[in-house]
């Protein structure tokens, strides 16, 4: 008969349940446009929407944090376009309405007793899983546990991929 410590170490790879940030509902944010330091953000395009890297004090953005997702700005929505970018900056005016995600983190611990595990393929296949689905993937130094994030659509499209992939 297995015990139940037993019986965890043969289980398969799984993340924890999903966090607050995963299950967050989208915001509507409006933004601050100034006329001579702009919208004061900057942004990456991503076939998820603008993630928002940094965000400049002045003008400043009231609801905004670094690592969220734009992902709709004046009704327009900037997922699944080849130019996100483009429509974005062509949207982007004073008080802009915008629909944001949040940027968040699924951990997951590797069983233990995985130890015929081949690290250089399987790190040379999280490399190109996490371009594909436009996430991070990483290990942790001891290599006993896996965090993926990104935007909150980008994670949750991931999330039963990276489970089998792992």
């Amino acid at each position: 008969e297995k015990t139940a410590a037993a019986a965890a170490d043969n289980a398969g790879f799984a993340f924890e349940p999903p966090s607050a940030s995963e299950q967050e509902a989208p915001r509507r944010l409006n933004l601050r446009v100034d006329i001579e330091l702009g919208a004061g953000i900057d942004a990456l395009p991503t076939w998820f929407g603008m993630v928002v890297e940094e965000i400049e004090h002045r003008p400043g953005q009231e609801g905004l944090r670094a690592g969220d997702c734009i992902s709709s700005i004046a009704g327009v929505s900037l997922r699944e376009m080849e130019d996100c970018e483009g429509a974005f900056s062509e949207n982007l005016c004073d008080c802009v309405e915008v629909i944001v995600e949040p940027h968040c983190e699924a951990r997951g611990v590797v069983p233990a007793g995985c130890s015929n595990i081949n690290w250089s393929t399987l790190l040379l296949d999280v490399e190109k899983f996490a371009a594909d689905y436009q996430v991070t993937l990483a290990f942790a130094k001891d290599r006993r546990s896996v965090s993926m994030s990104g935007p909150q659509s980008a994670v949750a499209c991931a999330r039963e991929a990276a489970t089998e992939l792992l």
